[in-house]
Parts: C-alpha cells; structure tokens; sequence
C-alpha cells in the first residue's frame, strides 16, 4: 500500500490514473485522513476522486471537505462534489444543496437534482415541486428527484448542531430508553417529583429505540449522537387508566425531522401501549423547509463567487 500511496502523491504521473488509483486505495483501506490530504490536489480529476472516496466513506468528518470541493475552481470537481453528497446520504448536505441551486448555472443545476434524489429526502419536496415544471431537461429530474423523496418515510437525520455537544454526547449518560410502560411510568414520576413537569425531548434512534432526554433538552444527548428517525418533544399524561400523549412535536434543532417522521414515533407508542395521537400537534419549522429564513442558516445561502 505504501507503494500506491507514493504513486498517487506523485505529481509527475496521469492524473487521472492518480484519481482511479485513489479511489481503489480508498476502497481497500478506508483510510479517510490520506483522501483528505489530496482534496486540494493541484489536479481536479485527484480531487474528483477525493470527493468520491468522501461519498463512500459514509463518516461524519466529510462535510466541510465536501462542501470546500463544492466551491472548487474546477466545474467538474464542482459537479463531482455535489454528486457525493448526495451519494452519501447524509441529511446535513440537503439545504446547502438547495441554495446552491440558486446560484449556479445549467450543469450545475442537474448535478443537484441527481443529488437530491439519491438523498431522498421528504424535506426537499417543497423545493423540488416548485421545479417540476422547469424547462430543459431539469425538470424532469427534478420529477424524478420529488419521486424519490415524495413519501421516503424511512429517511436518517444526521446531527447538525455544535460539535462540541456531539462530542459530549457519544458517551452522555441519563436518557431513559422506553421500551415497556413500567419503565415510562416510574421515570415519569420520578421527574415530575424532581421538578420536571415539562414535555419531554425525545428521539427514536435507527435501530427503531424510542428514547427521552429526562434531564436533558438535547436531542442529540438522547440519541448519544446516532443518527435518528424522527425527534421532537412529548408530553405524557395519565388519566387513571394508562399513559396517553397529551402533546408532540417534530421540533429538534439538532436534527430537524420532516412531518412524515410522525409515523414512526406512532407507531412506536403504538406498540408500546400508548393512548397515541394522529399528528404531530405542531410542526416545525412553522413556514416549513423552503423558508427564507430557515435557508438563510444554512451553507451557500449567499453567493460565493466560484460557483
């Protein structure tokens, strides 16, 4: 390996031979520090290949890569990145996708529809319709990409707040996994006795685990950084025969879950024997997904000059 890793770093030799031989390191190592040494490869297809292995690496750390190679000199490396982050199905790349859409040109345009629809996630629906329409060739893809996401009720939300929480968080201790009514019933006392008489944070994990914060308002402590299905807040009541839901919510601002994510925390009450709901009683964010004030947060929102 270590006669590959000379051959890929060798200037001198084809680029886009370094880029495939890259890729194929990448594939049998997995060692994701040496592809982030060569995202700013004097080469574009190098780094190309840099954001490929990015996209199959399927680790937290390739966000702020990904989005660096978004904003690449090279068109192609452009394209290239945002192909990757959709192939890598992680939540936090749909918003900056979306902005980045307003900003570029015709290529780049069809790039992030193909993104979006690998992601396929529901909350891009809003922005995707409003494109279906659209001249050329994009909207079809943006159909195809609205098909992909348009009832994806089994969509990951990755972490998206402060790292330093997420840190914290992968070895926290506190939440209270709900996985029998007794175990509701003496937590939920034992809170209110303590003073806290309050909705709940709560979060069901991608193993299906149906967790509450207790002390803590993170939703990213209950969920000790995995990555979740659907996240929110949750008032219990008991009216003498049995805990019911009184009040729920997809509001997290650590992992902002579409509506449609309501059908698994209903189905997990469901099974647990819950009095359950039909619908979330808020959802959030109020003006939804495509708001310019939520867009605003996020990456790409304002013009960068190189895309």
């Amino acid at each position: 390996m270590e006669d590959e890793r000379a051959y890929i770093l060798d200037s001198k030799n084809c680029p886009q031979k370094r880029g495939d031989a890259l890729v194929s390191y990448f594939q049998n190592s997995g060692n994701l520090e040496f592809v982030l040494s060569l995202i700013s490869d004097g080469e574009g297809y190098v780094r190309s290949s840099s954001a490929k292995c990015l996209a199959l690496s399927k680790n937290r750390n390739i966000y702020d890569p990904l989005i660096k190679l978004a904003c690449d000199s090279d068109l192609h490396v452009r394209g290239d990145a945002l192909i990757a982050m959709g192939q890598s199905l992680d939540s936090r790349f749909t918003f900056p996708l979306i902005n980045y859409f307003k900003h570029t040109g015709y290529e780049l345009k069809k790039r992030v529809f193909l993104a979006l629809e690998a992601l396929a996630d529901p909350r891009a629906i809003c922005f995707l319709k409003e494109h279906t329409g659209d001249s050329n060739d994009l909207g079809n893809l943006a159909l195809r990409a609205y098909a992909s996401c348009d009832l994806n009720n089994s969509f990951l939300y990755s972490y998206v707040g402060p790292l330093d929480l997420y840190d914290r968080a992968l070895n926290i201790e506190g939440r209270i996994l709900v996985d029998d009514l007794k175990k509701l019933d003496d937590n939920l006392y034992i809170l209110i006795e303590h003073g806290f008489d309050r909705p709940q944070t709560y979060v069901i994990d991608e193993e299906g685990n149906f967790f509450i914060g207790g002390l803590f308002d993170e939703h990213v402590y209950a969920a000790q950084g995995k990555k979740v299905l659907t996240a929110g807040e949750i008032e219990f009541i008991n009216s003498g025969s049995g805990w019911g839901v009184q009040y729920c919510n997809n509001r997290s601002n650590g992992y902002y879950p579409a509506e449609n994510s309501f059908i698994h925390l209903s189905k997990t009450l469901s099974n647990l024997g819950i009095k359950n709901i039909s619908e979330f009683n808020e959802v959030f964010p109020k003006d939804g997904f495509c708001d310019e004030e939520f867009l605003s947060l996020q990456p790409f929102y304002h013009k960068i000059q190189s895309i």
